[in-house]
């Protein structure tokens, strides 16, 4: 996830959190424990590091600190001794902080860290497109957060964006937005796009995330469970994207369903919105698609019922692999079992695939299975064409797909599906795709 080197700015523990607009830029926030929400403020760049006792490198946390390319520790021991103005390493990929480092390590750090940034501009500058050496051409979108993050994804040839996280933009000022603004503000992500297809995921809130507007969370009431239990709210989230929808090609993407009967409830809603906008005569794309994603052991195991009544569907690893395995993924305790090449995940993976190909309804693998080379690897090899990836995990997954050869991932997958341990299946597909 990237390392920073900047002296240590406030410890969560100790003090109360002070506004991030007063706060100077090149800091590194630690503390017990950070919220996702939190990362909203995060994004201006003022906080260029981050390290918390609790939490997992699979937490909600660390997902939003690499999508903002903010280098993160999570499960980082003994921080509350660490005082402000302390000089800190944060080295996400090693995982470790390191607290007033010798000149050798400094030296070292910030050599590493001008030759990612060359990495990077270099990455940026690719024009190629996701074509495997044997000519399969791959769909690779984004993943965003915040709606600026539209542009961005724009520039550096994102052909999509495969899913915009809305809650984030949503809940931004602590409250719900009037329709209004969220009207205007899901015009500009459309206009943004430059006619690039835009995947808004409705409101999904965590049970690790911060709740908003007195709504408590637990683990069982997220998404479009949230969303029926609220319906005011998701009305007026459909209403405004279809109202934004005549700016661009829009789809709107319905997080954790478990149920057809939880579906069918949100096509009411949606029908009686549409009805809603004839009648007061606003303008809306009629054909904007709806999709379910795919992050239940429950919705894996039923999605070939739902194809009928959805256009589409995104494959959600981060909770389908939590749920399937039993695992709190914001929990370091246990994270070292949260394994994508465990033979469950694979058979799981593959029935998804097996039962979604007869339907012929597109399938967006959009989890963080999909950022890693290894496992984005397998699901190639799975038979998944299309990918969503944050824009930092953009370039390192283009060239993956340009390095290895479609047909011979499929032929590993058949392999690795008659493993037995995660460990083994695991080490032969990095072989495989660094070539090792």
């Amino acid at each position: 996830m990237g390392h920073s080197v900047r002296r240590l700015l406030h410890n969560l523990q100790s003090k109360p959190l002070p506004s991030f607009r007063k706060l100077p830029y090149d800091a590194i926030l630690i503390g017990k424990a950070v919220p996702p929400s939190t990362l909203f403020e995060l994004r201006s760049q003022r906080i260029v590091g981050l390290a918390t006792e609790t939490g997992s490198p699979l937490s909600h946390t660390a997902i939003m600190a690499r999508s903002l390319g903010i280098p993160a520790v999570m499960g980082a021991p003994e921080l509350a001794d660490v005082s402000s103005g302390v000089l800190l390493i944060v080295d996400g990929d090693r995982g470790v902080v390191i607290s007033l480092p010798s000149n050798e390590t400094l030296q070292e750090y910030r050599s590493r860290a001008r030759e990612d940034k060359k990495l990077r501009r270099k990455s940026r500058v690719s024009t190629a497109a996701p074509v495997t050496e044997d000519g399969v051409r791959i769909s690779l979108g984004a993943n965003i957060n915040f709606s600026e993050e539209v542009a961005a994804a724009i520039a550096s040839g994102c052909e999509s964006v495969g899913l915009y996280r809305t809650e984030f933009d949503f809940f931004r000022e602590g409250k719900q937005p009037d329709e209004e603004s969220l009207v205007g503000d899901y015009s500009l992500v459309l206009k943004s796009a430059k006619g690039a297809p835009v995947t808004f995921r409705t409101i999904d809130v965590g049970i690790d995330q911060k709740s908003w507007d007195g709504v408590n969370m637990n683990l069982g009431v997220r998404g479009l469970r949230f969303c029926l239990e609220n319906t005011d709210l998701f009305k007026k989230q459909l209403r405004s994207l279809y109202r934004a929808s005549i700016n661009g090609p829009t789809r709107i993407l319905l997080p954790f369903v478990s149920t057809i009967d939880d579906l069918e409830a949100a096509h009411e809603i949606i029908a009686e919105v549409r009805s809603d906008l004839d009648f007061r005569h606003q303008r809306y794309d009629p054909k904007v698609p709806v999709g379910v994603m795919i992050e239940t052991p429950a919705a894996a195991q039923t999605c070939d019922l739902m194809a009928s009544r959805v256009d589409f569907f995104c494959l959600g690893t981060n909770d389908l692999i939590q749920y399937y395995l039993v695992i709190d993924r914001s929990d370091q305790s246990v994270a070292h079992l949260y394994s994508p090449f465990h033979p469950a995940i694979l058979r799981c993976l593959h029935q998804v695939y097996s039962l979604l190909q007869p339907t012929g309804k597109p399938v967006t693998v959009c989890g963080e299975m999909a950022a890693d080379p290894p496992s984005a690897a397998v699901l190639l090899g799975l038979g998944f064409t299309s990918l969503s990836v944050s824009l930092v995990a953009y370039p390192r997954i283009k060239r993956m797909i340009r390095s290895v050869s479609f047909g011979q991932l499929r032929q590993l997958a058949g392999q690795i599906l008659k493993m037995q341990k995660p460990k083994d299946a695991e080490e032969i597909v990095r072989r495989t795709v660094y070539r090792s």
